[in-house]
């Protein structure tokens, strides 16, 4: 049956990126085994509509990922599977305030910041100036998440420098400002890792990630002070809730809903 149909050219992203990326959930979910010779090209071109030279460009890149090898004139193999997701329920979460012990953190950069910038763009002018803190977590020293923490310039020079490289902002937050309680409102989506993103996280462009977007506001305030934004690895994501009871909550305090930009 021929799978064409998925892969449109309208998103911008290539066809040999979605190829990769659907040969490489093939290796792993066992479709093609270790060991195992791949279907030829003939056949692969048959089955997905594209052009070979597409098929080849998606090939090259699980060749340089290690996972296939190709002999001449006998075909194409699978030499390894991508590692498997741990089910293990202490695998890495996200939590704002509690930084894991297993995690470290690596700082990308301090500047200022637009409020065009993501969800900078719903803290109010009156905040004054604001400053985006950017920085790697790495769990175990693999690369987990990139995370932008925004904040107004006033809060960002009460921090002790250098501490937000062993502590979360919101800690920091909490202990060297005059704030003592932010209400936060959270979003998360699953996105495709561009170049900046997939060459910060190491993992493959247009990799799925998670974003979850988080806006801070003060107890009684009517808008944010603070927002934030971490991109995580999909692999590695895991997001634990509690629902107190269903039948008490509002539906839009925990359904997944449609995106706004859909």
């Amino acid at each position: 049956m021929t799978r064409g149909s998925a892969f449109s050219q309208d998103d911008g992203i290539p066809l040999y990126i979605k190829l990769a990326s659907l040969f490489r959930d093939m290796i792993g979910q066992g479709e093609w085994a270790v060991g195992a010779q791949i279907p030829p090209l003939p056949a692969l071109q048959d089955a997905y509509g594209v052009a070979r030279a597409t098929i080849r460009q998606a090939i090259g890149i699980l060749q340089d990922e290690g996972y296939l090898s190709s002999q001449r004139g006998r075909g194409t193999y699978v030499l390894k599977a991508p590692p498997v997701r741990s089910a293990n329920p202490q695998a890495p979460g996200h939590d704002q305030l509690n930084l894991d012990p297993r995690f470290s953190i690596r700082i990308i950069g301090h500047a200022e910041c637009t409020r065009s910038y993501g969800p900078a763009r719903f803290i109010p002018e009156t905040e004054g100036p604001l400053v985006n803190a950017r920085k790697l977590h790495l769990f175990e020293e693999m690369p987990y998440s990139i995370v932008d923490f925004i904040m107004p310039r006033r809060y960002f020079e009460m921090i002790p420098e250098g501490l937000d490289r062993t502590r979360l902002y919101a800690q920091l937050v909490r202990d060297h400002t005059a704030l003592s309680h932010l209400v936060g409102d959270q979003a998360m989506t699953v996105n495709l890792a561009g170049h900046e993103v997939a060459k910060l996280l190491e993992i493959p462009l247009a990799t799925p990630t998670v974003q979850l977007d988080s806006t801070l506001t003060e107890t009684g305030a009517a808008t944010p002070v603070m927002a934030h934004r971490s991109v995580i690895r999909s692999d590695l994501f895991l997001l634990r809730r509690r629902i107190a009871n269903v039948f008490e909550r509002a539906a839009d305090d925990w359904r997944p809903t449609v995106r706004p930009d859909n």
